[in-house]
C-alpha cells in the first residue's frame, strides 16, 4: 500500500477566504478520489505556523479537535523554527495529544540539534519534521533512534534553502544508520 500524509494549514485556508470545514472537505473529496482510482491513502495534519505565534497555532488545534475529521491524523508545527519558545506552544500540543492526534514538528533544520532536543523534550512528538542537524550530535541520533522518534527528512527543502551544497553532502544516509555508526 502507498500512503501519503498532507499538512495542511487552517490560516491559509482563511486568507483564501476559506472555512476550516470547507477547505477539510475539498481536501477529503480529492483523498478519497485518489484512493478510489489508484488505492493511494491519504490522510492530513493540521499544523499550526510557529512565526504566526503562539495564539495562531492553539486556534489551530482547537479547530481541528472542535471539527473532527476522520482523515485528520495529526497535529504539528511549521515555520520559522528560530521563532517563539517551543514550550510555547505546549497548550496547542496538549489540546491535539489529549484528542488522539499523532503529533509533529519542525526542528533542527535552521536550528541546530539543541532545536530537536527543545521540541522531543517539551513537545512530546513521535516524529520531528527535518531533524537533519541531529547527526551534529551522535547521542541525539542514538535517542532518537532509541526512542523510535522518526525525522520527516526532505533533502530537496535542505539544499534549496541551503543548508547542505548537495545530495552528496546531505546526512541522509548517515541518520539512516542511526545510532549504529557511532558505537
Amino acid at each position: 500500500m502507498i500512503y501519503g500524509e498532507v499538512f495542511i494549514s487552517p490560516d491559509h485556508a482563511a486568507a483564501a477566504g476559506l472555512s476550516y470545514a470547507s477547505y477539510v472537505a475539498g481536501l477529503a473529496a480529492g483523498i478519497e478520489r485518489v484512493r478510489a482510482e489508484t488505492g493511494v491513502e491519504g490522510r492530513m495534519i493540521v499544523v499550526g505556523i510557529r512565526h504566526f505565534g503562539e495564539e495562531a497555532v492553539e486556534k489551530a488545534a482547537r479547530i481541528m479537535v472542535e471539527e473532527p475529521h476522520p482523515l485528520v491524523t495529526g497535529f504539528g508545527l511549521v515555520g520559522d523554527e528560530r521563532q517563539g519558545r517551543v514550550q510555547d506552544f505546549a497548550r496547542a500540543f496538549t489540546l491535539a495529544w489529549e484528542a488522539g492526534y499523532g503529533l509533529t514538528a519542525h526542528a533542527g533544520e535552521f536550528g541546530g540539534p539543541e532545536s530537536v532536543v527543545d521540541v522531543l523534550d517539551n513537545l512530546a512528538v513521535t516524529r520531528i519534521g527535518h531533524g537533519v542537524r541531529a547527526i551534529e550530535d551522535p547521542s541525539l541520533v542514538a535517542r532518537l533512534a532509541e526512542e523510535g522518534t522518526a525525522l520527516e527528512v526532505c533533502p530537496g527543502s535542505n539544499i534549496s534553502l541551503g543548508l547542505y551544497a548537495d545530495f552528496s553532502t546531505h546526512p541522509i544516509g548517515r541518520l539512516r544508520r542511526g545510532h549504529h555508526q557511532f558505537r
